[in-house]
């Protein structure tokens, strides 16, 4: 299959912000994305594992002091920054396909990954429930294609159509929550998957793709465009749902979390690295719906072996902590190792 990278100039590219500088700056956030969903995957697949309450999966823990102003741990920010890293890059890829093909063609290329990434994932899945005696009906990779292929008819519009999709399907997202979650799930809560959840997925999907115009713009534009975004933060968090937290709260504080992240990363970005691509790291982050996938297959290899091994073990042993950290650096070696090889070879996979 023929990869379309995006490695060519785009022509709503501003003139000021080359296109190589571009990339290597999502290059770079995508990989540490995918290093921070490794360290996840090692976290979330040892049961019993004991974290601050500040890094783990938190929400809505105020009790016992998760993260005291988000109410969330700092691992539910994790989805949400996911969807604005797709959707930092998704347009930009689009618009590098329409230089190869007629646009038809372009929707369904896009539509078609995601597509073929549900129907892989579903074959693991399947095979987890055969092999192991548990899986997902649907999971965190599932909502990512199924939110990636609802982008598709999107990809081509504006951005200020985008921007007003966005507030529309957020706003009926935040009005109708219940409803919805009622309608498309028998989950309670169902951010790693079920269809409701992937209606708010899709709106900050969207509402990314309009950050990164204006980022590719200016820098300063984006960081006034946050203002609003995070009085939204502050209005839910101390006004909304001080005791009851609901999805779109969780999902849009994340998703506000992660912008503010973003632009530290870009000020670091555009004064210290000037541009330029971080060792490993942005090779990652070529290939990321890859490495995202075999987190996944970490994830399940860590449950099912490590699990076992520390299964009786007091947290407070020797050996459980052995067992733990080594896991956690063995992830992170393996994965600094398929880095180097990817950048040396300048290997790009896009499931």
């Amino acid at each position: 299959m023929q990869d379309y990278t995006i490695t060519t100039e785009i022509a709503s590219t501003p003139p000021h912000l080359s296109t190589k500088k571009r990339i290597n700056a999502f290059d770079n956030a995508r990989g540490l994305l995918v290093i921070f969903y490794v360290v996840q995957s090692c976290v979330g697949a040892i049961s019993g594992l004991v974290v601050p309450t500040w890094f783990g999966h938190n929400w809505g823990n105020v009790e016992e002091g998760a993260a005291t102003f988000l109410r969330m741990g700092l691992l539910d920010v994790g989805p949400s920054a996911f969807y604005f890293v797709l959707g930092l890059t998704c347009v930009l890829a689009f618009q590098s396909r329409l230089k190869h093909m007629p646009k038809k063609q372009a929707y369904k290329e896009h539509a078609y990954r995601y597509l073929t990434l549900m129907g892989i994932v579903a074959i693991v899945y399947v095979g987890q429930a055969i092999f192991a005696g548990a899986g997902h009906l649907f999971g965190a990779m599932h909502a990512i294609a199924v939110t990636g292929a609802l982008v598709t008819p999107f990809l081509n519009m504006k951005k200020w159509t985008r921007l007003i999709a966005a507030v529309v399907i957020l706003g009926l997202f935040w009005i109708f929550n219940e409803q919805i979650i009622g309608i498309l799930t028998t989950q309670d809560f169902a951010l790693d998957g079920g269809f409701a959840i992937c209606v708010g997925y899709l709106g900050i999907t969207l509402l990314a793709t309009f950050l990164s115009e204006l980022y590719l713009e200016n820098i300063w534009h984006y960081a006034l465009s946050l203002i609003p975004l995070v009085g939204l933060c502050v209005y839910l968090n101390f006004f909304e749902t001080f005791i009851e937290i609901d999805s779109f709260y969780v999902i849009m504080t994340g998703f506000v979390v992660t912008c503010v992240i973003f632009l530290i990363y870009a000020v670091f970005d555009k004064y210290i690295l000037k541009g330029k691509p971080i060792p490993i790291i942005a090779a990652l982050g070529k290939s990321l719906l890859l490495f995202f996938f075999l987190k996944t297959i970490l994830g399940l290899v860590i449950s099912a072996i490590v699990g076992d091994a520390i299964e009786g073990l007091a947290t407070s042993d020797i050996r459980y902590r052995a067992i733990v950290w080594g896991t956690a650096f063995a992830s992170l070696a393996l994965l600094a190792i398929m880095g180097y090889i990817f950048e040396k070879k300048n290997i790009v996979v896009k499931l």
